[in-house]
């Protein structure tokens, strides 16, 4: 179909450049070593830089035994380091199984620890629980990341996990951050989209709820997704800038590959949710832009799959659970023009982010000459390598996006001005499957 290329685009992944996990958890290390388990782990480094893999696994683990007899607790960083050396070495030499069963040990061992905190030394106080967390979000990356597809839902099941315990943290730090959570978070894109018209009209009868829905089914509405303007609650978010904790990023990326995951099992609804907070997250923490494009972009796209799955399959009989009076109360709407109002609402609020995307693009490119500068001439090339590719897909998915979005709601002048923008960006990157497809949208509308 049209979307088949545009759908590829949710692979991407945020971390924009790989980093050793286990130099990275060396560098927070700060806890004593003994000279014994020093000596086996620098016999294993001499055998790594020799390239004898097999013997410095074997010092690897001598050195685990070594930590053992000393009774070190396995999220150490000196335990959990050596641990996640030896699964990468396995990686390296394609046993995966093997890597797969040790990133699937230490993770149920975070996960037991952050249940009985106070039995665990590593984690006595809220620095160390924190980059406790880091450790334990990047053990959860690796492992669902290296599950086989048909494991997609443990996958899913692992990462959610982390992502809980590493939430309830940030909350922790940063108050505000739980009315962002409860709006937005594991409710279905078809609750996000009715749920405000619910309450206005649950009371009334059932005649009178379709005509108010036929009516609003006219105007769709904004949902209560991340956009770039200071509401309220992002105006209290950004008085706090610094109590990000410092696994904030290692959640970002756990919470993307949970939401790419979400779309491979078809749980669109998921997918929207973490990528809506993943959004909020990336602009409130100031991280940068270019992960706020390709968040928002791969929010715009899930939302035009679940235009898709809509127009195709529509429930006959929404229910849906609204409060009334501190009570649940489960509310059945029937009426077809229910499906006008989800529809229109969902391309109007793809529609929307896709535009957010281009004025983002479009901002970065104004500063580009002003980062640049910032480098002094240093480290430039790598800043490109790094940003300017996501900034670039970014803006060639959107562009192409509203391409389609106005093609088909009769807008043939602006359909080709946003296809031409998007060809641009994909000869940029050499993406000849984007090229031949935005070439055949373009040669259909000029036809």
């Amino acid at each position: 179909s049209e979307m088949n290329k545009l759908l590829v685009f949710i692979g991407v992944a945020l971390s924009f450049t790989g980093y050793d996990i286990y130099k990275r958890f060396f560098a927070e290390n700060t806890e004593y070593v003994s000279e014994e388990t020093l000596a086996h782990i620098e016999k294993a480094i001499e055998a790594e830089t020799n390239n004898r893999i097999d013997d410095a696994i074997s010092h690897y683990i001598d050195a685990l035994k070594q930590l053992d007899s000393e009774e070190l607790e396995h999220i150490s960083p000196c335990y959990t380091s050596c641990s996640v050396r030896i699964a990468e070495l396995f990686e390296h030499e394609k046993k995966f199984d093997k890597a797969l069963l040790i990133y699937k040990e230490l993770s149920n061992s975070y996960l037991n620890a952050f249940t009985h905190r106070e039995d665990f030394d590593a984690l006595s106080d809220d620095s160390s629980y924190d980059f406790a967390i880091l450790r334990s979000l990047t053990i959860a990356i690796r492992y669902a990341y290296l599950l086989p597809a048909k494991d997609v839902d443990l996958a899913r099941e692992t990462l959610m996990f982390h992502i809980v315990e590493a939430q309830k943290r940030v909350i922790e730090a940063y108050p505000p951050f739980l009315s962002v959570l409860n709006d937005i978070n594991n409710r279905n894109v078809l609750d996000l989209i009715t749920a405000d018209l619910e309450k206005t009209i649950a009371h009334l009868p059932e005649s009178e709820q379709e005509k108010i829905i036929k009516q609003q089914a006219k105007t769709p509405i904004e949902l209560p997704l991340f956009t770039t303007e200071q509401t309220p609650e992002n105006k209290i978010l950004g008085l706090h800038v610094k109590a990000w904790p410092v696994f904030t990023r290692v959640l970002i990326n756990a919470k993307d590959l949970y939401a790419n995951l979400s779309i491979e099992a078809n749980d669109l609804s998921a997918a929207i949710s973490n990528l809506t907070s993943n959004s909020i997250i990336i602009q409130r923490c100031f991280d940068h832009p270019s992960r706020l494009t390709l968040t928002l972009t791969k929010l715009g796209v899930a939302l035009q799959m679940t235009y898709q799955t809509i127009s195709r399959d529509f429930p006959k009989g929404k229910e849906i659970e609204i409060i009334q009076d501190s009570e649940p109360v489960k509310v059945n709407l029937s009426s077809p023009e229910l499906k006008d109002f989800v529809l229109n609402t969902t391309v109007s609020e793809s529609k929307r982010i896709f535009l957010k995307v281009l004025v983002l693009c479009d901002t970065m490119k104004k500063q580009e000459k002003i980062i640049k500068a910032n480098h002094l001439g240093q480290d430039i090339g790598q800043w490109e390598a790094m940003f300017k590719p996501a900034l670039d897909k970014s803006e060639m998915v959107s562009a192409a996006s509203l391409g389609m979005i106005s093609y088909q709601s009769g807008f043939a002048t602006d359909a080709l001005k946003y296809f031409k923008r998007a060809k641009v960006l994909a000869f940029r990157l050499n993406d000849k499957d984007y090229i031949d497809d935005i070439n055949e949208w373009i040669k259909l509308i000029e036809n």
